[in-house]
């Protein structure tokens, strides 16, 4: 599980990372990175409402982001960025094993990782 410290949070965080970031692109994912000073990676997870219409289809694959970058974030030796993961339309049928290599690759191609 991703710890507390390393969850974005506040809405001020998030649009600062939005406007200031850099962001890829994935058929799963959309990631926006942002170096900080605080010697950890933030991560923050977004899933619109566009993207899945139920609740429970929302936190079923925020779950499984979450799980994914926990298990990335543990090998990590360049800890300085605040991330975050958007879930794109096609993430929602698709298996964890291509969600977590989608990912890892999306995170490498931006350096975060």
């Amino acid at each position: 599980m991703l710890s507390k410290i390393n969850r974005l949070s506040s809405n001020r965080e998030f649009q600062n990372i939005y406007r200031k970031g850099r962001s890829n692109t994935s058929p799963y994912f959309s990631v926006t990175v942002l170096p900080n000073r605080l010697g950890i990676n933030r991560f923050g997870i977004v899933v619109s409402k566009k993207v899945a219409k139920k609740a429970v289809d929302r936190n079923r694959i925020k779950r499984q982001s979450r799980e994914i970058i926990a298990n990335l974030n543990k090998n990590v030796r360049n800890k300085q960025y605040d991330i975050i993961v958007s879930v794109r339309n096609n993430a929602l049928n698709a298996k964890y094993d291509t969600l977590k290599s989608d990912l890892e690759t999306l995170l490498q191609k931006s350096n975060a990782i």
